[in-house]
């Protein structure tokens, strides 16, 4: 991703396809190199899942993002 543009990370603790410990380290690093990332964590096997059976929350969350970031 370029530098300076806000990330949001949705994912699952119960994950298997994208391992929450990997997507936890790449928020590290971002956050380590000054970059803006916010989070969403929930206990979906995928964020696929969570879209599926929490669409209001999962709606909610990228709008909250967008409305935060957009300046």
């Amino acid at each position: 991703l370029p530098p300076r543009v806000p990330r949001l990370c949705l994912y699952g603790s119960g994950d298997t396809i994208v391992l929450p410990h990997a997507v936890e380290a790449f928020i590290e690093s971002e956050r380590a190199n000054g970059e803006q990332v916010r989070t969403c964590l929930d206990a979906s096997a995928h964020v696929s899942h969570h879209l599926q059976e929490h669409a209001p929350r999962y709606w909610a969350d990228i709008a909250s993002f967008i409305h935060a970031t957009s300046g």
